[in-house]
Protein backbone atom coordinates (compact mmCIF):
# COMPACT_ATOMS: atom_id res chain seq x y z
CA UNK A 1 0.00 0.00 0.00
CA UNK A 2 1.50 3.13 -0.78
CA UNK A 3 1.85 6.53 0.80
CA UNK A 4 -1.02 8.10 -1.06
CA UNK A 5 -3.50 5.72 -0.80
CA UNK A 6 -2.96 5.67 2.67
CA UNK A 7 -3.74 9.14 3.07
CA UNK A 8 -7.21 8.72 0.83
CA UNK A 9 -8.68 5.48 2.56
CA UNK A 10 -10.24 6.73 5.50
CA UNK A 11 -10.84 3.08 7.04
CA UNK A 12 -6.67 2.75 7.20
CA UNK A 13 -6.34 6.31 7.41
CA UNK A 14 -7.98 5.95 11.06
CA UNK A 15 -5.54 3.65 12.28
CA UNK A 16 -2.43 6.04 12.45
CA UNK A 17 -4.87 8.08 14.37
CA UNK A 18 -5.25 5.37 16.97
CA UNK A 19 -1.94 4.34 17.20
CA UNK A 20 -0.98 8.14 17.60
CA UNK A 21 -3.43 8.52 20.53
CA UNK A 22 -2.16 5.13 22.65
CA UNK A 23 1.22 6.19 22.19
CA UNK A 24 0.32 9.30 23.84
CA UNK A 25 -1.69 7.69 26.66
CA UNK A 26 1.24 5.67 27.50
CA UNK A 27 3.72 8.37 27.56
CA UNK A 28 1.32 10.55 29.88
CA UNK A 29 0.68 7.65 32.22
CA UNK A 30 4.87 6.67 32.32
CA UNK A 31 5.08 10.39 33.08
CA UNK A 32 2.40 10.41 35.31
CA UNK A 33 4.15 7.12 37.47
CA UNK A 34 7.98 8.44 37.42
CA UNK A 35 6.74 11.67 38.89
CA UNK A 36 4.70 9.48 41.39
CA UNK A 37 8.31 7.74 41.95
CA UNK A 38 9.97 11.37 42.60
CA UNK A 39 7.18 11.80 44.83
CA UNK A 40 7.40 9.37 47.61
CA UNK A 41 5.65 6.61 49.67
CA UNK A 42 2.37 7.15 50.57
CA UNK A 43 2.73 7.65 54.61
CA UNK A 44 -1.18 9.49 55.28
CA UNK A 45 -3.60 9.33 58.02
CA UNK A 46 -6.16 7.71 55.79
CA UNK A 47 -3.69 4.57 54.66
CA UNK A 48 -2.71 3.84 58.63
CA UNK A 49 -6.69 4.26 59.47
CA UNK A 50 -8.45 2.33 56.97
CA UNK A 51 -6.81 1.74 53.46
CA UNK A 52 -5.32 -1.54 54.25
CA UNK A 53 -8.08 -2.70 57.20
CA UNK A 54 -11.16 -1.71 55.29
CA UNK A 55 -10.57 -4.29 52.68
CA UNK A 56 -8.85 -6.89 55.15
CA UNK A 57 -11.39 -6.91 57.37
CA UNK A 58 -14.28 -6.71 54.20
CA UNK A 59 -12.58 -10.43 52.53
CA UNK A 60 -11.83 -11.88 56.06
CA UNK A 61 -15.40 -11.26 57.54
CA UNK A 62 -14.32 -9.10 60.40
CA UNK A 63 -16.21 -6.34 60.29
CA UNK A 64 -18.34 -7.99 63.42
CA UNK A 65 -15.34 -9.77 64.57
CA UNK A 66 -13.40 -6.42 65.38
CA UNK A 67 -14.95 -3.51 66.44
CA UNK A 68 -14.18 -0.11 64.98
CA UNK A 69 -10.05 -0.47 64.77
CA UNK A 70 -10.60 1.23 61.51
CA UNK A 71 -13.32 3.88 63.26
CA UNK A 72 -15.89 5.10 61.07
CA UNK A 73 -14.21 4.86 57.49
CA UNK A 74 -13.22 0.95 58.67
CA UNK A 75 -16.92 0.34 57.35
CA UNK A 76 -16.92 2.03 54.18
CA UNK A 77 -17.08 0.68 50.40
CA UNK A 78 -13.41 -1.36 50.47
CA UNK A 79 -13.42 -1.47 47.11
CA UNK A 80 -11.70 1.81 45.73
CA UNK A 81 -8.85 0.05 48.07
CA UNK A 82 -8.61 -3.49 46.49
CA UNK A 83 -6.30 -2.01 44.12
CA UNK A 84 -3.66 -0.74 46.74
CA UNK A 85 -4.35 -3.77 49.14
CA UNK A 86 -3.40 -6.67 46.50
CA UNK A 87 -0.51 -4.80 45.54
CA UNK A 88 1.22 -4.63 48.95
CA UNK A 89 -0.14 -7.84 49.96
CA UNK A 90 2.14 -9.24 46.86
CA UNK A 91 5.42 -9.67 46.15
CA UNK A 92 5.19 -6.05 44.74
CA UNK A 93 5.58 -4.95 48.01
CA UNK A 94 9.41 -5.78 47.98
CA UNK A 95 9.36 -3.04 45.20
CA UNK A 96 8.22 -0.19 46.96
CA UNK A 97 9.28 1.87 43.82
CA UNK A 98 7.57 -0.28 41.59
CA UNK A 99 4.23 -0.02 43.63
CA UNK A 100 4.28 3.93 43.42
CA UNK A 101 4.50 3.56 39.83
CA UNK A 102 1.95 1.50 39.28
CA UNK A 103 -0.54 3.40 41.21
CA UNK A 104 0.95 7.07 39.58
CA UNK A 105 0.37 5.40 36.06
CA UNK A 106 -3.17 4.31 36.88
CA UNK A 107 -3.73 7.65 38.03
CA UNK A 108 -2.48 9.03 34.96
CA UNK A 109 -5.15 8.15 33.31
CA UNK A 110 -7.05 10.89 34.57
CA UNK A 111 -4.73 13.38 32.24
CA UNK A 112 -5.60 10.97 29.20
CA UNK A 113 -9.25 11.93 29.66
CA UNK A 114 -8.23 15.34 30.58
CA UNK A 115 -6.41 15.22 27.13
CA UNK A 116 -9.62 14.09 25.72
CA UNK A 117 -11.99 16.30 27.31
CA UNK A 118 -9.65 19.45 26.16
CA UNK A 119 -9.53 18.53 22.55
CA UNK A 120 -13.27 18.04 22.65
CA UNK A 121 -13.40 21.71 24.33
CA UNK A 122 -10.81 23.17 21.58
CA UNK A 123 -12.55 22.16 18.50
CA UNK A 124 -13.10 24.80 17.02
CA UNK A 125 -8.88 25.15 16.65
CA UNK A 126 -6.30 23.70 14.33
CA UNK A 127 -3.96 20.57 15.09
CA UNK A 128 -1.19 22.24 16.04
CA UNK A 129 -2.74 25.69 18.08
CA UNK A 130 -4.88 22.56 19.71
CA UNK A 131 -2.23 20.35 20.37
CA UNK A 132 -0.30 23.27 22.10
CA UNK A 133 -3.27 24.34 23.76
CA UNK A 134 -4.39 20.78 25.45
CA UNK A 135 -0.55 20.38 26.76
CA UNK A 136 -1.32 24.26 28.59
CA UNK A 137 -4.60 23.11 29.82
CA UNK A 138 -2.91 19.72 31.22
CA UNK A 139 -0.33 21.36 32.75
CA UNK A 140 -2.54 23.56 34.46
CA UNK A 141 -4.93 20.81 35.58
CA UNK A 142 -3.20 18.47 36.57
CA UNK A 143 -0.70 19.89 38.55
CA UNK A 144 -2.57 21.50 41.52
CA UNK A 145 -2.06 21.08 44.80
CA UNK A 146 -3.84 18.52 45.72
CA UNK A 147 -3.20 16.33 42.96
CA UNK A 148 0.41 16.50 43.02
CA UNK A 149 -0.47 15.81 46.99
CA UNK A 150 -1.86 12.58 46.34
CA UNK A 151 -0.37 11.36 42.99
CA UNK A 152 0.82 7.88 43.66
CA UNK A 153 -0.68 7.60 47.12
CA UNK A 154 -3.28 4.70 47.99
CA UNK A 155 -5.94 7.91 48.38
CA UNK A 156 -9.10 6.73 46.07
CA UNK A 157 -9.80 10.41 44.81
CA UNK A 158 -7.53 9.37 42.09
CA UNK A 159 -9.17 6.43 41.18
CA UNK A 160 -12.67 7.50 41.58
CA UNK A 161 -12.25 10.92 39.07
CA UNK A 162 -11.54 8.36 35.97
CA UNK A 163 -14.65 7.38 36.30
CA UNK A 164 -16.53 10.74 36.44
CA UNK A 165 -13.75 12.45 33.77
CA UNK A 166 -14.73 9.94 32.05
CA UNK A 167 -18.50 10.06 32.17
CA UNK A 168 -18.27 13.70 31.76
CA UNK A 169 -16.26 12.76 28.18
CA UNK A 170 -18.95 10.72 27.05
CA UNK A 171 -21.54 13.50 27.79
CA UNK A 172 -19.51 15.69 25.17
CA UNK A 173 -19.54 13.04 23.09
CA UNK A 174 -23.62 13.81 22.93
CA UNK A 175 -22.96 17.78 22.38
CA UNK A 176 -21.49 17.17 19.30
CA UNK A 177 -23.74 14.37 18.32
CA UNK A 178 -27.44 14.83 18.00
CA UNK A 179 -28.90 12.40 16.45
CA UNK A 180 -27.14 8.94 18.10
CA UNK A 181 -27.41 10.05 22.15
CA UNK A 182 -28.63 6.47 23.48
CA UNK A 183 -24.48 5.37 23.81
CA UNK A 184 -23.50 8.57 25.46
CA UNK A 185 -26.20 8.49 27.93
CA UNK A 186 -25.75 4.77 28.57
CA UNK A 187 -22.13 4.97 29.31
CA UNK A 188 -22.25 8.29 30.98
CA UNK A 189 -24.72 7.60 33.22
CA UNK A 190 -23.14 4.16 33.92
CA UNK A 191 -19.92 6.11 34.21
CA UNK A 192 -21.23 8.68 36.71
CA UNK A 193 -22.73 5.58 38.46
CA UNK A 194 -19.94 3.61 39.31
CA UNK A 195 -18.13 6.56 40.33
CA UNK A 196 -20.61 7.47 43.32
CA UNK A 197 -20.78 3.86 44.22
CA UNK A 198 -17.42 3.34 45.12
CA UNK A 199 -17.03 6.97 46.90
CA UNK A 200 -20.42 8.71 48.21
CA UNK A 201 -18.39 11.94 48.22
CA UNK A 202 -18.33 12.12 44.35
CA UNK A 203 -22.35 12.58 44.52
CA UNK A 204 -22.24 16.05 43.75
CA UNK A 205 -20.85 15.34 39.76
CA UNK A 206 -23.92 13.06 39.15
CA UNK A 207 -25.93 16.09 38.81
CA UNK A 208 -23.50 18.12 36.84
CA UNK A 209 -23.46 15.83 34.32
CA UNK A 210 -27.00 14.97 34.34
CA UNK A 211 -28.25 18.65 33.55
CA UNK A 212 -26.19 18.32 30.20
CA UNK A 213 -28.69 15.87 28.98
CA UNK A 214 -31.52 17.63 30.78
CA UNK A 215 -30.66 20.60 28.39
CA UNK A 216 -30.01 18.35 25.66
CA UNK A 217 -32.82 16.65 25.70
CA UNK A 218 -34.85 20.27 26.15
CA UNK A 219 -33.35 21.40 23.12
CA UNK A 220 -34.26 18.22 21.47
CA UNK A 221 -37.87 17.83 22.70
CA UNK A 222 -37.15 14.49 23.56
CA UNK A 223 -36.29 13.22 26.90
CA UNK A 224 -35.14 9.60 26.56
CA UNK A 225 -31.56 10.56 27.17
CA UNK A 226 -32.22 11.65 30.30
CA UNK A 227 -34.14 8.22 31.01
CA UNK A 228 -31.35 6.09 29.82
CA UNK A 229 -28.66 8.43 31.84
CA UNK A 230 -30.87 7.60 35.08
CA UNK A 231 -31.03 3.89 34.76
CA UNK A 232 -27.61 3.61 33.09
CA UNK A 233 -26.87 5.97 36.91
CA UNK A 234 -28.56 3.48 39.11
CA UNK A 235 -27.32 0.26 37.42
CA UNK A 236 -23.36 1.73 37.61
CA UNK A 237 -24.30 2.32 41.18
CA UNK A 238 -25.29 -1.24 41.53
CA UNK A 239 -22.70 -2.38 40.23
CA UNK A 240 -20.12 -0.29 41.96
CA UNK A 241 -21.58 -0.97 45.26
CA UNK A 242 -24.43 -2.78 45.66
CA UNK A 243 -22.73 -6.25 46.96
CA UNK A 244 -21.44 -4.11 49.51
CA UNK A 245 -24.37 -2.76 50.71
CA UNK A 246 -25.80 -6.06 50.87
CA UNK A 247 -23.13 -7.59 53.16
CA UNK A 248 -23.58 -4.29 55.09
CA UNK A 249 -27.48 -4.51 55.45
CA UNK A 250 -27.06 -8.29 56.28
CA UNK A 251 -24.86 -7.13 59.12
CA UNK A 252 -26.19 -4.39 60.26
CA UNK A 253 -29.47 -3.61 59.08
CA UNK A 254 -28.21 -0.60 57.34
CA UNK A 255 -26.56 -0.77 53.81
CA UNK A 256 -24.58 2.28 54.38
CA UNK A 257 -23.32 1.48 57.93
CA UNK A 258 -22.71 3.98 59.74
CA UNK A 259 -23.50 6.67 57.51
CA UNK A 260 -27.11 7.65 57.18
CA UNK A 261 -28.30 6.60 60.95
CA UNK A 262 -30.43 8.31 61.06
CA UNK A 263 -32.36 7.02 58.34
CA UNK A 264 -31.67 3.38 58.72
CA UNK A 265 -31.71 3.38 62.24
CA UNK A 266 -29.41 0.14 62.85
CA UNK A 267 -29.28 -1.07 66.47
CA UNK A 268 -25.54 -1.36 66.33
CA UNK A 269 -25.05 2.01 66.21
CA UNK A 270 -26.24 5.63 67.53
CA UNK A 271 -29.74 6.81 65.25
CA UNK A 272 -27.25 9.86 64.41
CA UNK A 273 -25.96 11.25 60.72
CA UNK A 274 -21.96 11.29 60.93
CA UNK A 275 -20.90 14.20 59.29
CA UNK A 276 -18.23 16.05 59.20
CA UNK A 277 -18.50 19.79 58.36
CA UNK A 278 -15.30 21.27 60.19
CA UNK A 279 -14.67 22.51 56.55
CA UNK A 280 -18.12 23.61 54.84
CA UNK A 281 -18.03 28.05 54.50
CA UNK A 282 -18.02 30.14 57.71
CA UNK A 283 -20.57 32.76 56.43
CA UNK A 284 -22.35 33.48 53.19
CA UNK A 285 -19.35 35.40 51.86
CA UNK A 286 -17.47 32.24 52.13
CA UNK A 287 -20.03 30.37 50.11
CA UNK A 288 -20.20 32.61 47.36
CA UNK A 289 -16.17 33.05 47.28
CA UNK A 290 -14.91 30.32 48.39
CA UNK A 291 -11.77 29.68 45.47
CA UNK A 292 -10.76 32.70 46.04
CA UNK A 293 -9.93 32.36 49.75
CA UNK A 294 -7.31 29.52 48.99
CA UNK A 295 -5.68 31.20 46.48
CA UNK A 296 -4.31 32.97 48.94
CA UNK A 297 -3.85 30.52 52.22
CA UNK A 298 -6.13 28.25 52.09
CA UNK A 299 -4.88 26.44 55.54
CA UNK A 300 -7.44 25.25 57.94
CA UNK A 301 -10.40 26.26 55.70
CA UNK A 302 -10.71 23.60 53.35
CA UNK A 303 -8.07 21.08 54.67
CA UNK A 304 -6.05 20.80 57.98
CA UNK A 305 -2.82 21.26 56.25
CA UNK A 306 -1.36 24.85 54.63
CA UNK A 307 -1.58 25.34 51.04
CA UNK A 308 -2.34 27.72 48.27
CA UNK A 309 -3.81 26.98 45.04
CA UNK A 310 -5.00 29.90 42.54
CA UNK A 311 -6.85 27.27 39.81
CA UNK A 312 -10.50 27.14 41.72
CA UNK A 313 -10.30 31.18 41.81
CA UNK A 314 -8.89 31.13 37.40
CA UNK A 315 -11.99 28.92 36.85
CA UNK A 316 -14.55 30.25 39.53
CA UNK A 317 -13.75 33.45 36.50
CA UNK A 318 -13.58 31.43 33.64
CA UNK A 319 -17.20 29.91 34.43
CA UNK A 320 -18.56 33.22 34.87
CA UNK A 321 -17.76 34.71 31.91
CA UNK A 322 -19.02 31.55 30.30
CA UNK A 323 -22.55 31.38 31.37
CA UNK A 324 -22.82 35.52 31.48
CA UNK A 325 -21.63 35.42 27.84
CA UNK A 326 -23.92 32.79 27.01
CA UNK A 327 -27.20 34.16 28.43
CA UNK A 328 -26.58 37.45 26.40
CA UNK A 329 -26.71 34.95 23.51
CA UNK A 330 -29.11 32.54 24.82
CA UNK A 331 -31.68 34.26 22.25
CA UNK A 332 -30.14 33.50 19.47
CA UNK A 333 -30.38 29.95 19.86
CA UNK A 334 -32.39 28.37 17.49
CA UNK A 335 -33.78 24.06 17.63
CA UNK A 336 -32.04 23.32 14.93
CA UNK A 337 -28.64 24.29 16.80
CA UNK A 338 -27.56 23.18 19.54
CA UNK A 339 -26.53 25.94 21.73
CA UNK A 340 -24.82 23.46 24.41
CA UNK A 341 -21.26 23.43 23.15
CA UNK A 342 -18.59 21.10 24.80
CA UNK A 343 -16.96 24.14 26.60
CA UNK A 344 -20.06 25.13 28.05
CA UNK A 345 -20.96 21.94 29.10
CA UNK A 346 -18.28 21.17 30.51
CA UNK A 347 -18.57 24.86 32.32
CA UNK A 348 -22.06 23.16 33.38
CA UNK A 349 -20.34 20.73 34.98
CA UNK A 350 -18.09 22.49 36.89
CA UNK A 351 -20.33 24.73 38.19
CA UNK A 352 -23.22 22.47 39.55
CA UNK A 353 -20.54 19.65 40.99
CA UNK A 354 -18.64 23.35 42.86
CA UNK A 355 -22.56 24.36 44.19
CA UNK A 356 -23.04 20.71 45.46
CA UNK A 357 -19.27 20.37 46.96
CA UNK A 358 -19.26 24.33 48.36
CA UNK A 359 -22.76 23.41 50.21
CA UNK A 360 -22.35 19.35 51.41
CA UNK A 361 -18.43 18.87 51.84
CA UNK A 362 -16.38 21.56 51.45
CA UNK A 363 -13.05 19.41 51.41
CA UNK A 364 -10.62 20.39 49.25
CA UNK A 365 -9.59 16.40 48.64
CA UNK A 366 -13.66 16.01 46.67
CA UNK A 367 -12.59 19.01 44.77
CA UNK A 368 -9.91 17.24 42.82
CA UNK A 369 -12.19 16.99 39.57
CA UNK A 370 -12.69 20.78 39.73
CA UNK A 371 -9.52 20.92 40.31
CA UNK A 372 -8.29 18.93 37.48
CA UNK A 373 -10.54 20.70 35.11
CA UNK A 374 -8.97 24.45 35.92
CA UNK A 375 -7.07 24.55 32.61
CA UNK A 376 -8.97 23.16 30.12
CA UNK A 377 -12.42 25.83 31.47
CA UNK A 378 -9.91 28.54 31.68
CA UNK A 379 -7.50 27.80 28.45
CA UNK A 380 -10.89 27.11 26.73
CA UNK A 381 -12.60 30.13 27.64
CA UNK A 382 -9.32 32.21 26.68
CA UNK A 383 -9.49 30.56 23.71
CA UNK A 384 -12.96 31.70 22.75
CA UNK A 385 -11.92 35.09 23.64
CA UNK A 386 -8.98 35.23 21.38
CA UNK A 387 -11.20 33.61 18.86
CA UNK A 388 -9.20 35.21 15.70
CA UNK A 389 -5.47 34.95 17.15
CA UNK A 390 -3.70 31.86 17.91
CA UNK A 391 -0.74 33.76 18.87
CA UNK A 392 -2.75 35.42 21.55
CA UNK A 393 -4.30 32.11 22.96
CA UNK A 394 -0.84 30.30 23.07
CA UNK A 395 0.43 33.34 24.89
CA UNK A 396 -2.52 33.78 27.27
CA UNK A 397 -2.75 30.06 27.59
CA UNK A 398 1.50 29.87 28.81
CA UNK A 399 0.87 32.64 30.60
CA UNK A 400 -2.07 31.49 32.95
CA UNK A 401 -0.34 28.22 33.32
CA UNK A 402 3.17 29.95 34.47
CA UNK A 403 0.80 32.34 37.16
CA UNK A 404 -0.88 28.91 38.57
CA UNK A 405 2.25 26.81 38.72
CA UNK A 406 4.29 30.32 40.45
CA UNK A 407 1.33 30.75 42.78
CA UNK A 408 1.02 27.30 44.26
CA UNK A 409 1.83 26.19 47.37
CA UNK A 410 2.02 22.48 47.78
CA UNK A 411 0.51 20.71 50.74
CA UNK A 412 3.60 19.87 53.22
CA UNK A 413 2.96 16.23 53.44
CA UNK A 414 5.00 13.53 54.80
CA UNK A 415 5.42 12.10 51.56
CA UNK A 416 8.04 14.28 50.50
CA UNK A 417 10.49 13.29 52.83
CA UNK A 418 9.95 9.79 53.11
CA UNK A 419 12.74 7.59 51.74
CA UNK A 420 12.28 4.52 50.05
CA UNK A 421 12.92 1.25 52.00
CA UNK A 422 13.57 -2.60 51.20
CA UNK A 423 9.39 -2.72 51.58
CA UNK A 424 6.72 -0.09 51.20
CA UNK A 425 5.25 -1.65 53.99
CA UNK A 426 7.00 -4.08 56.82
CA UNK A 427 5.03 -4.58 60.00
CA UNK A 428 6.35 -7.43 62.80
CA UNK A 429 3.38 -8.12 65.41
CA UNK A 430 4.72 -9.33 68.28
CA UNK A 431 3.26 -13.24 68.74
CA UNK A 432 0.26 -13.02 71.30
CA UNK A 433 -1.57 -16.16 72.33
CA UNK A 434 -4.15 -17.26 70.15
CA UNK A 435 -7.65 -15.38 70.76
CA UNK A 436 -6.37 -12.42 72.63
CA UNK A 437 -8.05 -8.87 72.52
CA UNK A 438 -6.66 -5.39 71.46
CA UNK A 439 -7.56 -3.10 72.93
CA UNK A 440 -6.87 0.93 71.14
CA UNK A 441 -8.21 3.83 72.68
CA UNK A 442 -8.45 7.40 71.30
CA UNK A 443 -8.47 8.16 67.31
CA UNK A 444 -4.87 7.67 66.39
CA UNK A 445 -4.63 5.85 63.15
CA UNK A 446 -3.34 2.14 63.73
CA UNK A 447 -5.54 -0.52 61.99
CA UNK A 448 -3.17 -0.74 59.73
CA UNK A 449 -1.23 -3.66 61.75
CA UNK A 450 -4.28 -5.89 61.70
CA UNK A 451 -3.26 -7.78 58.79
CA UNK A 452 -0.27 -8.37 60.43
CA UNK A 453 -1.52 -9.95 63.35
CA UNK A 454 -2.71 -13.21 64.50
CA UNK A 455 -6.14 -13.92 62.69
CA UNK A 456 -7.51 -15.08 66.23
CA UNK A 457 -7.01 -11.90 67.77
CA UNK A 458 -9.29 -9.47 68.22
CA UNK A 459 -9.08 -5.52 67.84
CA UNK A 460 -11.53 -3.24 69.36
CA UNK A 461 -11.13 0.19 69.22
CA UNK A 462 -13.25 3.35 71.33
CA UNK A 463 -13.53 7.19 72.23
CA UNK A 464 -12.13 7.40 68.50
CA UNK A 465 -14.42 9.36 65.60
CA UNK A 466 -16.97 6.54 66.04
CA UNK A 467 -17.52 5.35 69.08
CA UNK A 468 -17.34 7.37 72.51
CA UNK A 469 -16.80 5.92 75.58
CA UNK A 470 -20.17 6.56 77.18
CA UNK A 471 -22.19 5.11 74.15
CA UNK A 472 -24.51 2.19 74.32
CA UNK A 473 -24.80 0.85 71.11
CA UNK A 474 -24.70 -2.72 69.87
CA UNK A 475 -21.01 -2.37 68.71
CA UNK A 476 -20.37 -1.19 72.28
CA UNK A 477 -22.15 -3.80 73.70
CA UNK A 478 -20.54 -6.21 71.71
CA UNK A 479 -16.96 -4.46 72.61
CA UNK A 480 -17.83 -5.18 76.24
CA UNK A 481 -18.33 -8.54 75.89
CA UNK A 482 -15.31 -9.17 74.12
CA UNK A 483 -13.46 -7.68 77.33
CA UNK A 484 -15.51 -9.37 79.45
CA UNK A 485 -14.32 -12.64 78.44
CA UNK A 486 -12.41 -13.83 81.06
CA UNK A 487 -10.09 -16.62 78.83
CA UNK A 488 -8.92 -13.65 76.41
CA UNK A 489 -5.58 -12.38 77.31
CA UNK A 490 -5.97 -8.38 76.79
CA UNK A 491 -3.54 -6.06 75.60
CA UNK A 492 -3.41 -2.30 75.02
CA UNK A 493 -1.92 -0.66 71.27
CA UNK A 494 -0.37 2.18 72.96
CA UNK A 495 0.69 4.99 71.07
CA UNK A 496 2.18 8.09 71.67
CA UNK A 497 -0.05 10.45 69.91
CA UNK A 498 -3.16 9.30 73.11
CA UNK A 499 -2.49 11.30 76.03
CA UNK A 500 -1.83 9.01 78.95
CA UNK A 501 -4.27 10.54 81.45
CA UNK A 502 -6.69 9.58 79.03
CA UNK A 503 -6.03 6.41 78.50
CA UNK A 504 -5.91 5.81 81.91
CA UNK A 505 -9.50 7.46 82.50
CA UNK A 506 -10.72 5.18 79.57
CA UNK A 507 -9.35 2.00 80.94
CA UNK A 508 -10.83 2.52 84.02
CA UNK A 509 -13.97 3.07 82.15
CA UNK A 510 -13.80 0.04 80.42
CA UNK A 511 -12.86 -1.69 84.12
CA UNK A 512 -9.69 -2.50 82.83
CA UNK A 513 -6.03 -1.42 84.07
CA UNK A 514 -2.57 -1.47 82.72
CA UNK A 515 -0.52 -4.62 84.64
CA UNK A 516 3.19 -3.04 84.73
CA UNK A 517 4.23 -5.71 82.79
CA UNK A 518 6.57 -5.45 79.96
CA UNK A 519 5.06 -3.98 76.54
CA UNK A 520 5.91 -5.54 73.14
CA UNK A 521 7.38 -3.33 70.74
CA UNK A 522 5.60 -3.32 67.19
CA UNK A 523 8.44 -2.91 64.71
CA UNK A 524 7.24 -0.81 61.59
CA UNK A 525 9.14 1.20 58.43
CA UNK A 526 5.57 2.54 58.44
CA UNK A 527 5.62 4.54 61.91
CA UNK A 528 7.95 5.90 63.53
CA UNK A 529 5.94 6.58 66.70
CA UNK A 530 6.94 3.36 68.75
CA UNK A 531 4.00 1.43 68.70
CA UNK A 532 3.66 -0.95 71.73
CA UNK A 533 1.39 -4.07 72.99
CA UNK A 534 1.14 -3.43 77.50
CA UNK A 535 -0.70 -6.09 78.86
CA UNK A 536 -3.92 -4.59 80.69
CA UNK A 537 -6.35 -6.79 83.12
CA UNK A 538 -9.71 -6.37 85.09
Amino acid sequence: MTAASFQIDGATRALPQHTTAIIASITICTLSGLLAVCLGMDRFWDFRNYHLYAPYAFLHERLLFDVAPGQRQGYLDPVPNFLPYVLLFSSLNNFPRLVVFLLGAIHGLNAVLLARIASQVLNFASSRVRIALTMAALTIGFSGAQVIGILGTTMTDLIVSIFALWSLSEALVATCNSRGLFLPAVLSGGLIGVAIGLKLTAIFHGPGVGLIFIILAVQQRNARPVVWFVIAAIVGFVVSAGYHMSVMWHLFRNPFFPLFNDIFKSPFYDPVALVDDRFLPRNFLQYLAYPFYWAIDGGGLTVELSFRDPRGALTYLSVAVVLIATLLRIRQWKSDQPGLTPLLAVCVFVAVSYIGWVCIFGIYRYFICIEMLSGIVVVGTLARVLTNSAPKQLFASVAVAALALGATKFFPLERYTTAYGQKYIEVEVPSLPKNSVVVALGGEPVSYIVPFAEPSIRFVSIDNNMLKIDQNSGLTKILRSVLADQDAKKFLLKSPGAPPPQVEQDLKYLDLKLTGGNCLPIKTNFDERNLQLCPVAP
